[in-house]
């Protein structure tokens, strides 16, 4: 009864509605979520049904370096050096978000983050050294990501990658870095 109610009350609503679909929906997997998202819109809960859409449907996906590699991206806008600890306390603020739950299982770890940068090359250095090394809290320097922020992510076209940077070494000039380096003539 109550559910008829706030079906006929949100009628109007739900049929004009147009919900924000997330990176992947398009076409049939669109139409397919467009009322429940209106619907989870409208009982203020689109966040959590999102996450679950984005589990349950087939859409590809990037991988969970990548998205990383995102989060990452916005932490270092204004910090040069974030400690492991530190990554891990954001990556899991939000209650709802993906890395809460990481891999369908508990709270992502700070040997969970390593792995999922190893892959580019990146490793968790001491920064902030003491006396003890078991008392100094390994973590990231904003420079070890400028490159792979540049190739993964596109958001740095101003950051010369390592291929550029060992051109410019051997005295060849890069253009762009999707072009061939030449020798300059």
């Amino acid at each position: 009864m109550k559910l008829a109610r706030w079906a006929a009350d949100n009628m109007r609503a739900l049929r004009d509605a147009d919900p924000v679909m997330p990176s992947g929906f398009v076409n049939r997997l669109a139409e397919n979520w467009r009322l429940l998202f209106a619907i989870a819109d409208l009982a203020n809960c689109g966040k959590r049904v999102r996450a679950a859409a984005l589990r349950l449907s087939p859409c590809k996906r990037r991988s969970d370096g990548v998205r990383l590699l995102e989060v990452l991206y916005k932490m270092f806008a204004d910090r040069e050096v974030l400690t492991s600890a530190e990554i891990v306390s954001a990556l899991i603020a939000d209650e709802e978000g993906e890395w809460v739950e990481y891999q369908g299982r508990s709270l992502i770890t700070k040997r969970q983050v390593a792995l999922l940068l190893a892959p580019y090359d990146i490793r968790p250095v001491v920064v902030h050294p003491g006396r003890r090394s078991t008392a100094s809290p390994r973590g990231y320097k904003r420079a070890q990501f400028d490159d792979v922020f540049a190739r993964f992510l596109g958001r740095q076209p101003h950051i010369r990658t390592l291929r550029a940077q060992k051109a410019a070494k051997k005295g060849q000039q890069c253009a762009d870095v999707r072009m061939m380096c030449t020798k300059p003539t």
